[in-house]
């Protein structure tokens, strides 16, 4: 296993690849240098090039690894990725590449070993994560890895698993980011990734896409096996991205013959030559063909020809390998044959279990096996110096041999350590049906393996059910763990229709357990219908404790509210809080909270809905609450929100991120990002608030839960729709339908509805009085009160327009009688504005922007404003007018609003207002005038040296929205590094 190394440390990088040599003190040396029947002058040249093997026919492939250096080592990031079959030289190429590129002055290297079921291993290995690492990052990684960082397993969090891979995909970003803090420049190399468990392919794609703007060449190695789901994923992931391919074939008849020139020290004849055909272009036979023979001192130059003595050497890689192994003692042999089944890389305390001997008693075999070149010392182990010489020595042994080994060395293992994954790989491929040990070991390791691998752990539950016996109790077990390893693999449908066929079949004992599982699934799905009767008939099971119970009533509540149903949420949710209040129950009661907190808030009763929230905050805790997953901090921010505390809204929605980010809750990280979303978008910052909903989009794809998915997409149309962004609009509009014919009603169908009534305005405006009123008629019809204040406004004006002024007087009557509820000016503002347009009351209209003025929504304000201004000029009260109309459409140049622009200048226009020339139009879309605030502050933190998570904890936002800024940034200004920003900020201070 190519493990950590550490930056400088070159010799072994030059000396390892497709030959894999040992350093110059290998005793094999002077076994080679005795028994080459060479001449004096030659030896020193054969064995040089033994030792470090020369690199042949790649002068194109070096430059462009020399190029990709070169701009890394100016700034920029670049990720290149390298295809060829064993032994053909990609190893060594990457070696001779980093040896060669004196400018990355940092290196870490990792293998995706054969048979090496550890997750995330090659990253793991690369960067020196293990538990007694000197770095608390590499540290803090190991232990998550090894299930000590994760959470709390007596919690009913039903994300656990894609959790914890996401957080060590973050966790090795951030490692990976703070190595290149100083702006060295490195090099990752993950070697043989087409072994790469997902976990590690995921956090390459995250690498590679996320510090594209760091100095760092990322390198990735595969062999071209059959189509493989995750590796082609990554491939074409990081292609589209901008990575680099290289494709190695096999070397041409010149080359073979130069590299054997080099190796043998003299040209080859022709019958070298012709034992050469049989490499067949691959670098690693024509090494190990050039050594066999050399040690038996089969090869004589004559005429300066290096000539075979006799044309007896194998003519197969595999026949040379068994050739070489012939010769050793009958004792190393066995050894060599118990290691090759082991795995390409070893300790010799596992040897030792196995084998039931001691280290001192394997000295002699491994040390025939080392001298000989087949195994080689990596640090803390033993590996094989090439794949194909353990793969050569594995095929010698018959099909039925094979198995029973891998189930001795797998019962050992278990039996020494109990069902870890390194035993549970081994009984996979040796138990036999019927085997109660060997099923119980493989259940109880894929249930450890399943958070942060839960692709493997799925083989391994698959295994089990193989070896178990129908009958077998045991058997229902696993397939409810299957399910669940299917639901964070992101198979959600085959792990749902699993759940539901074991409990159609009767379900076993664990019936409340299935019920969890669909309710897991539902939810992930974003089918929040179907969550609330899962954890019902979870809630109705006898077996279940009174605070399992207690905590299922209150997700139940919670679920009821986004169906619609108040009065059942509000029945559940009491129910659920006393119950919880009686067993101590902070989670339920916590949870319960919510829900009371979020039917007042929409029900118009903003007082009561703040005073539940808080108390639903005061009852979180932050480590280990079964409430994490459901936010708290979201809907008491949703709540201030109405209550036009702005300000504390943003608090509220940054703590609740910062807060599921440290406890591991990171399923409701969409959901907080939604939240800040919001609250730019009201607050007038648009642009960050896109930024958000990139963000809380994309980590929803990562995680796999689709449950703020349609709020997001209708904020972004929103958005979008205002600033001329047709297309953007619909295929949001178009991608949120399509989650709700999915997956049922979603939180955000209101702000989807509004979206959808604008898209279509300016075309069918009664097509969008239709859509807005249907909804209105909804949300009134369930007292979700707090949606008719969001389609309000725009269902009166377009109400107006098309000739409807009865609904627009009721819905204007609706509104000012929820104003008294809320009581906020926004409240206040939006009442006035609604009966000011059906009056044509430029006096109201102007209370209407009194009022505004202080709710701090400014785009609502420049709305106000825009009917004001035309009211008065109807009055010809022009000057008040003409005021108005500038401050509005200044206010829709600085949101980039061009829909609201062109709508106001034709309504300016069509009542007589000339506002003449005015100022810039827009703000700048290239260079330093266009950055936002946000963007602008990011930028000065970067060319600081802080990280992504460094400047997030600085501005309060999550390391992925300053990622996203950044993005922006280099788009804007046309640069593509940090350090590039870095020297546009300091020219900026120094002008």
């Amino acid at each position: 296993m190519k493990s950590f190394l550490p930056p400088g440390d070159l010799d072994r990088v030059r000396l390892s690849g497709y030959c894999g040599w040992q350093t110059a003190e290998t005793s094999g040396r002077s076994r080679i240098s005795t028994q080459t029947g060479l001449k004096p002058e030659y030896q020193q040249v054969v064995m040089r090039a033994l030792l470090a093997p020369p690199l042949v026919d790649r002068t194109e492939e070096q430059a462009l690894l020399a190029g990709l250096a070169q701009e890394v080592c100016e700034g920029s990031g670049r990720v290149v990725l390298i295809e060829g079959e064993a032994g053909i030289g990609k190893s060594r190429l990457m070696a001779e590449a980093i040896a060669q590129a004196d400018g990355l002055r940092q290196h870490w290297w990792g293998a995706a070993e054969a048979d090496d079921d550890r997750p995330f291993a090659a990253l793991a290995d690369a960067l020196g994560c293990r538990r007694t690492a000197v770095g608390p990052a590499q540290r803090e990684i190991a232990a998550m890895l090894t299930g000590d960082g994760a959470s709390d397993g007596g919690s009913p969090r039903s994300t656990d698993a894609p959790e914890l891979q996401f957080r060590l995909v973050e966790a090795f970003v951030d490692l990976v980011e703070n190595l290149l803090r100083s702006a060295v420049p490195g090099v990752l190399v993950l070697d043989d990734l087409h072994w790469a468990d997902e976990g590690t392919l995921v956090a390459l794609r995250q690498i590679g896409r996320r510090l594209r703007a760091l100095p760092l060449l990322v390198i990735g190695a595969y062999r071209p096996l059959p189509a493989a789901g995750a590796l082609d994923r990554t491939i074409a992931s990081l292609r589209t991205s901008g990575a680099a391919s290289i494709s190695l074939g096999p070397l041409d008849g010149t080359a073979v013959a130069d590299l054997a020139r080099q190796l043998h020290g003299a040209p080859p004849g022709d019958s070298l030559l012709y034992a050469l055909d049989g490499a067949a272009g691959n670098p690693l036979f024509v090494v190990e063909l050039a050594r066999a023979a050399l040690a038996e001192g089969a090869v004589e130059v004559v005429a300066d020809r290096a000539e075979l003595r006799s044309p007896g050497l194998p003519p197969t890689f595999r026949a040379l390998i068994r050739h070489r192994v012939q010769d050793l003692p009958a004792e190393a042999v066995d050894v060599l044959r118990v290691a090759a089944v082991l795995g390409s890389s070893f300790s010799v305390a596992d040897l030792c279990i196995v084998l039931d001997r001691r280290a001192v008693q394997l000295l002699g075999p491994l040390g025939h096996c080392v001298d000989d070149g087949l195994l080689r010392d990596d640090g803390d182990a033993l590996a094989f110096r090439h794949d194909l010489i353990r793969d050569a020595i594995r095929q010698d042994l018959s099909g039925d041999l094979e198995r029973e080994l891998h189930r001795d060395i797998g019962r050992a293992l278990a039996t020494a350590e109990g069902p870890t994954l390194r035993a549970a790989h081994h009984l996979v491929r040796g138990a036999r049906p019927g085997d109660n040990d060997a099923v119980g070991w493989l259940y109880e390791a894929a249930r450890q393996a399943a958070a942060a691998a839960p692709v493997l752990a799925l083989g391994l539950l698959d295994r089990a059910l193989d070896l178990s016996q129908p009958d077998d109790p045991v058997r229902v077990a696993i397939l409810i763990e299957r399910a669940r390893a299917l639901l964070w693999a992101g198979r959600l449908s085959e792990g749902r229709e699993l759940a539901e066929r074991l409990l159609a079949a009767g379900g076993g004992p664990d019936v409340a357990a299935l019920h969890e599982t669909l309710a897991t699934a539902f939810f992930l799905e974003g089918r929040l219908a179907e969550v609330v009767d899962q954890l019902e008939r979870a809630s109705a099971d006898p077996s279940l404790p009174a605070s399992g119970r207690a905590f299922r009533l209150a997700e139940a509540s919670l679920g009821h509210v986004v169906a619609g149903d108040l009065e059942r949420a509000i029945a559940q949710a009491e129910e659920a809080r006393g119950a919880g209040s009686v067993l101590g129950d902070d989670g339920a009661q916590c949870l319960a909270l919510c829900t009371l907190a979020l039917v007042a808030h929409i029900r118009g009763d903003a007082t009561r809905a703040l005073e539940l929230a808080e108390q639903a905050v005061l009852l979180f805790g932050m480590e280990g609450s079964a409430a994490a997953r459901y936010a708290p901090h979201f809907f008491q921010g949703l709540i201030l929100l109405s209550t036009d505390r702005v300000d504390d809204a943003a608090k509220a929605f940054a703590i609740g991120r910062q807060q599921c980010e440290l406890s591991g809750n990171f399923a409701t990280l969409p959901i907080h990002h939604l939240g800040a979303g919001l609250q730019m978008l009201l607050a007038g910052e648009w642009d960050d608030a896109v930024a958000e909903i990139e963000v809380g989009l994309a980590v929803s794809e990562e995680l796999g839960t689709r449950v703020a998915v349609v709020a997001l997409l209708a904020l972004r149309a929103l958005i979008a729709i205002e600033r001329g962004e047709m297309d953007v609009a619909r295929r949001a509009v178009a991608d949120a339908d399509a989650e709700i014919a999915r997956s049922g009603l979603q939180f955000g169908i209101d702000w989807l509805t509004w979206a959808r009534a604008l898209l279509v305005e300016d075309d069918d405006a009664s097509g969008a009085f239709q859509v807005l009123y249907n909804g209105w008629q909804f949300y009134e019809a369930v007292g979700a009160l707090w949606s008719c204040t969001v389609l309000g406004p725009d269902l009166v004006r377009i109400a107006i327009a098309t000739g409807n002024p009865d609904v627009a007087s009721s819905v204007a009557a609706r509104i000012t009688a929820l104003s008294a509820s809320f009581r906020t000016d926004t409240a206040r503002g939006t009442a006035l504005r609604c009966q000011g347009l059906i009056d044509d009351d430029g006096d109201t209209l102007l209370a209407s922007v009194a009022a505004y003025r202080t709710g701090r929504r400014p785009y609502d304000l420049a709305l106000a404003r825009e009917d004001a201004a035309v009211a008065l000029a109807h009055r010809e009260r022009r000057t008040e007018a003409a005021t108005l109309a500038g401050e509005a459409l200044n206010e829709y140049d600085r949101l980039s609003a061009t829909r609201d622009v062109a709508r106001a200048t034709a309504r300016f226009r069509a009542v007589g207002l000339r506002l003449g020339r005015r100022g810039p139009q827009r703000r700048a879309a290239v260079g330093w005038d266009s950055l936002t605030p946000s963007e602008r502050d990011v930028s000065h933190l970067v060319a600081e040296g802080l990280t992504n998570r460094e400047i997030g904890q600085r501005l309060f936002v999550s390391p992925r929205t300053v990622e996203t800024h950044v993005g922006h940034v280099f788009g804007k200004l046309g640069l593509t590094s940090r350090s590039a920003l870095a020297a546009e900020v300091a020219a900026r201070a120094n002008a």
